[in-house]
């Protein structure tokens, strides 16, 4: 019993021996935490980054689907939609498609460079179907994780 206590009151400090033996098992913890760290944030910053290409092409989509449902008429062509709404004596004339990879309503672009990555517009699609009901999509690339994310949708002109 005494030894225990002659151990425990010691108060010489840790031999250069123990420092050398703990200091190695220290630095492995600490560098497994750091992996497990930087892989955790990677994977956070992936599924943002793709979550805001999401967020991005539903805004375009649910802008295109406001403007037909107040629409007096709308023409499709091969990657642009002219959409005329109510307003003056003629009604007005606005304009989605595609340039350089992003989605514009008229000359002002709606996608674009978020901050984690440059989202692409890959293909937009729109089609008219009888006197009323158009048919719309974008597929758009992150640029950062290579992913694809595709919205398609019609709606009916009042």
């Amino acid at each position: 019993m005494s030894d225990i206590k002659r151990i425990v009151h010691d108060e010489k400090g840790a031999t250069l021996i123990e420092l050398l033996i703990a200091m190695p098992m220290v630095s492995i913890m600490l560098l497994s935490m750091a992996v497990f760290l930087a892989y955790g944030l990677k994977t956070y910053v992936i599924a943002l980054s793709d979550f805001e290409m999401q967020k991005e092409i539903q805004f375009s989509m649910e802008a295109i689907q406001h403007d037909l449902m107040y629409a007096i008429d709308a023409k499709a062509e091969p990657g642009v939609l002219r959409i005329k709404k109510p307003g003056g004596a003629f009604g007005t004339w606005l304009s989605y498609g595609v340039k350089e990879g992003r989605m514009i309503k008229g000359i002002q672009p709606m996608t674009g460079e978020t901050t984690l990555g440059n989202i692409i517009i890959v293909s937009f699609e729109c089609a008219k179907y009888g006197e009323k009901t158009v048919r719309y999509s974008i597929k758009a690339r992150n640029s950062l994780t290579g992913r694809e994310y595709e919205l398609r949708s019609a709606t009916t002109l009042p």
